[in-house]
């Protein structure tokens, strides 16, 4: 017999459809619950829930799970196994608002190498369901979901541990050199790209927790020396006024590579691409800098690949005025891409006789403002915003306005170049928002995005301001049901919300699924540390930085590269640039990760800064040709001398390897070559292309070069067989 309880998504169901997976049998829930309230385990427990181990199976890996759901053997196929602490692990739940765990027992099943895990936590009204299983790449995943059953608002982090003894282990959460682990360490979590390493686990293989870049989540990734753990935490908000699989529910979905001891995180990276390759294939053909002015006003045009346009447009009445104002003739007969501008995250009322001076003067200014149409939104000199009539436009901030508390939208008083007097409203720009009313989403994939289109010389669509406006929280009730990303929260609030990140990253799957199958690509501004799965939606990466939040943090540098794999990172810098020192630095890290650094408007008639071309007629031709053949994450040659950075670009027979002596002296470098993923054989011509120097025939592995201090050296090489032959 089937009994039934009440879950407030999908209103009467029974157990057999709660489990989901109704192939692995139906177990009772107050075995269930009674599991819970035993709260025993037993790593080498003989008897009781714990003793019995439940198997999930690979070819080559082995997890077993006790009775309670603890981790309790993690084993390669040639039966080295890892070292595990002696304490709880598994799944948890953490609440926020109560500063309190809970260990996630419950039911056991094995089937076929695939584990499930059932619990009914009581008297907290939670409900998990997790299954455990390897995917064909060897992966352990971890998918399920956690339900309120009660109705009522709440938050929740879903945390998974393994028990390791972690003293002396290897934390590897960028590019650089892995952290050494002490016990005193206080470990700051990896909450930016979603994948991470620890590593030296017994001296036997290297562990990294990865989330999917199509499951947008708030993550860390955070080794634990105090509770001798290695965990993944994933924070969610639950609310009875989402809808369909998320109404009072969150799915979540995660995974664990086992990999060779001593692999790091660059395999990690590796395989994780591998594992998603639509989120990172590069979909340009031409790869240069970001041009915001029209060709001709560049000194340098022959370097530049990505036009955002906007700038140049004037008052353009149409769509071929825009084009003639803003010169896509140009870009067409260069082969560069022309983006049309759109803004998506807010919308604003513009040249008001005087700053509203205070919240209800400011949503009274919206009810009274008056303005002209404007077809065309670009960041000068037309407003941002794109708007066919001020009564849509208004209907628009209306419906898609964010609320800061219930019946209070979110505005920001401000006074700009563009808009003088202005109050701006964060908007949410899920296209699942108000199908049948008018929403920025609506507005923009329905209407403005197919206008643009219509111009023969449009490549794609430009996104602007992706940081600034998803940095929000949404907590209009009204707006949860249109979710299909999982709600979160804010750490100082603590009550069920919609991130407005995760908003815009529902439009840019939207926008480029629709873009992709035209045959036209997505370029997105915006893109900081806390933007990494919006980065994964994006063909084209952008930001606006500073010379010295660059310079100073080469983790930054290194987070562009992983979040693009092998896409084009345009970083544009708006002062500094009469500063030769630091402009030069700065392209020589830009030469190791690939990243495309250029100026911005210095004046109403863009001039490009004289050390920009000087250093532009340096490096920009190579710059290019190392982002055509492609970054690739695990390079095949080091060196013994950490502070020589190293990246590799291009795969196969020939590619570049790019050196970097961040040290503070000049170093003789030995070049150590694992011929496994650079070369099937150890004969190499090689060319210095920076001066153009031919070093070829040699050995790579062993090759010696000086690098100088603060240099940077680019060789170019190709295998050869025995006789020097390519």
């Amino acid at each position: 017999m089937s009994r039934s309880i009440r879950l407030p998504h999908n209103g009467r169901i029974t157990r057999r459809r709660f489990l989901g997976l109704a192939v692995l049998g139906a177990a009772s829930l107050g075995a269930v619950a009674a599991a819970v309230r035993i709260g025993v385990w037993g790593h080498d427990a003989r008897e009781g829930p714990g003793a019995q181990r439940h198997w999930v199976t690979s070819p080559n890996h082995r997890m077993g799970l006790d009775g309670m759901g603890n981790v309790v053997v993690l084993r390669r196929g040639d039966d080295v196994t890892l070292p595990l602490a002696s304490r709880r692990s598994g799944l948890s739940l953490y609440d926020p608002v109560a500063n309190s765990s809970s260990w996630v027992s419950g039911t056991m099943r094995e089937q076929d190498g695939v584990v499930s895990q059932i619990s009914q936590l009581e008297p907290d009204d939670i409900a998990v369901e997790a299954i455990y299983r390897f995917l064909d790449d060897g992966a352990l995943e971890v998918k399920g979901w956690v339900a309120d059953m009660s109705g009522r608002d709440r938050v929740l982090d879903i945390v998974f541990s393994l028990p390791l003894m972690l003293h002396g282990a290897l934390w590897q959460s960028g590019l650089a050199e892995p952290e050494r682990l002490a016990a005193t360490d206080a470990v700051s979590a990896q909450e930016h790209m979603p994948v991470a390493v620890i590593g030296g686990i017994g001296g036997q293989y290297d562990l990294a927790f990865s989330v999917p870049p199509d499951n947008s989540v708030l993550f860390e990734i955070q080794p634990d020396l105090e509770n001798q753990a290695f965990s993944l935490r994933l924070k969610f908000g639950l609310s009875a006024a989402a809808s369909g699989a998320l109404r009072s529910r969150a799915p979540f979905r995660f995974t664990l590579d086992i990999l060779p001891a001593g692999a790091g995180l660059r395999f990690a990276l590796e395989r994780y691409y591998a594992r998603h390759p639509e989120a990172f294939a590069s979909r340009v053909r031409r790869y240069g800098f970001w041009q915001i002015a029209p060709r001709d006003a560049y000194a340098r045009p022959q370097y530049y690949g990505f036009h955002e346009t906007g700038y140049a447009q004037g008052m353009a009445r149409n769509l071929a005025e825009y084009e003639r104002n803003d010169g896509w003739g140009l870009d067409e007969e260069a082969g560069v891409y022309t983006l049309a501008y759109t803004l998506v995250g807010q919308g604003e009322i513009t040249n008001l006789a005087a700053l509203p001076k205070g919240y209800d003067a400011a949503l009274r200014a919206l009810t009274e403002w008056t303005g002209s149409a404007n077809l065309f939104g670009g960041p000068s000199p037309n407003l941002p915003n794109s708007y066919t009539d001020v009564v849509q436009h208004k209907q628009i901030i209306e419906n898609s306005a964010l609320h800061v508390a219930a019946d209070r939208p979110h505005l920001v008083r401000r006074t700009t170049a563009w808009g003088g007097n202005s109050v701006t409203f964060p908007l949410n720009p899920n296209p699942n928002l108000g199908r049948h009313s008018p929403t920025i989403a609506r507005y923009m994939l329905d209407q403005h995005v197919p206008l643009l289109l219509r111009s023969a010389k449009v490549d794609g669509i430009y996104v602007d301001s992706l940081e600034a406006w998803g940095n929000f929280y949404n907590y209009r009730r009204a707006h949860f049901a249109s979710a299909r990303i999982p709600l979160t929260y804010q750490k100082d609030r603590r009550q069920p919300a919609l991130y407005n990140s995760f908003s815009h990253q529902e439009y840019l799957w939207e926008l480029r699924r629709r873009l992709n199958a035209a045959g036209k690509v997505l370029m997105g501004n915006g893109i900081s540390e806390t933007r990494a799965f919006n980065a994964f939606a994006l063909d084209v990466i952008c930001a606006e930085r500073t010379f010295e939040s660059l310079l100073n943090d080469e983790s930054r540098l290194a987070f562009y590269r992983t979040v693009a794999r092998q896409k084009p990172v345009l970083l544009m810098i708006y002062e500094g640039w009469e500063r030769e020192q630091n402009v030069e630095r700065l392209w020589k890290w830009a030469l190791l990760y690939g990243l495309f650094v250029s100026s911005g408007p210095q004046n109403a008639e863009y001039v490009t800064p004289v050390n920009e071309v000087r250093y532009q007629d340096k490096y920009a031709s190579i710059l290019i040709r190392l982002a055509s053949a492609g970054w690739q994450p695990r390079t095949g040659i080091g060196t013994a001398d950490p502070r020589v950075r190293i990246e590799r670009y291009g795969d196969g027979s020939h590619f570049f390897i790019v050196m970097y002596n961040t040290g503070p002296s000049a170093t003789q470098v030995r070049m150590q070559v694992d011929a496994e993923v650079v070369l099937s054989g150890g004969i190499a011509r090689l060319r210095d292309v920076l001066v153009g120097e031919d070093l070829s025939p040699a050995v790579l592995s062993g090759a010696e070069f000086r690098v100088g201090v603060d240099e940077v050296r680019v060789l170019e090489i190709w295998e050869t067989d025995p006789q020097g032959r390519i």
